[in-house]
C-alpha cells in the first residue's frame, strides 16, 4: 500500500501510543484504540477503493456478450473512458458506464454496478452506439480522448 506521508506520520504516533498503551495500563490502551481507530476507518475506506477500482478495471476484460446479433467481447475491445452515474450520497451499489470501443471500430456503452468493496462487477449491460453518440459523449467527458478518435473540432 502507498502511504502519503502524513498518513505514515499518523501510523508512528498510533504504534508508539498502543506499544506505550501495552507496557503501562488499561487507561493507556483505551486512549490509543480511540487514537488509532480513524486510522483503522481509513484503512477500511482505502481497501474498498482498492477493491471498487479492481471492479471497474475487471468489467470489460471479462466481457462476452451477444447482443442484437452481434458478439462483443471485452478482450478484443477498449475502455476509452469511465463516468459513475449513482449519486456518491446515497446508499446503495456504485454504477458506471463505460464507453468502450472494439478493435474493428464498434463503439459500445458498458453498465456495470459494484458494491461497495465487494471487488466484481454485477450485470454488465451493453448498448451499441453510433459514432456520432460517442462524439457527443466524449464532448461531454473527455476531451484528449475526443480528439484521438474524431479529430480537432471546429472553432466557432
Amino acid at each position: 500500500m502507498i502511504f502519503t506521508k502524513a498518513q505514515k506520520i499518523y501510523i508512528a504516533l498510533v504504534a508508539l501510543v498502543i506499544g506505550i498503551a501495552i507496557i503501562t495500563d488499561k487507561f493507556s490502551f483505551t486512549l490509543a484504540f480511540f487514537l488509532a481507530f480513524p486510522l483503522m476507518v481509513r484503512l477500511v475506506r482505502y481497501m474498498n477503493s482498492i477493491k471498487n477500482h479492481l471492479a471497474i478495471e475487471g468489467a470489460l476484460p471479462t466481457l462476452d456478450v451477444i447482443y442484437g446479433g452481434v458478439r462483443y467481447l471485452g478482450s478484443e475491445s477498449e475502455v476509452v473512458t469511465t463516468r459513475r452515474v449513482d449519486d456518491p450520497r446515497e446508499p446503495g451499489p456504485l454504477r458506471f458506464e463505460q464507453l468502450c470501443r472494439t478493435k474493428s471500430g464498434a463503439w459500445f456503452c458498458l453498465y456495470f454496478e459494484t458494491i461497495n468493496g465487494s471487488g466484481f462487477a454485477r450485470g454488465p449491460n451493453v448498448k451499441p452506439l453510433r459514432d456520432h453518440d460517442a462524439a457527443i459523449w466524449l464532448e461531454q467527458a473527455d476531451h484528449e480522448q475526443y480528439r484521438r478518435f474524431f479529430g480537432e473540432p471546429k472553432l466557432a
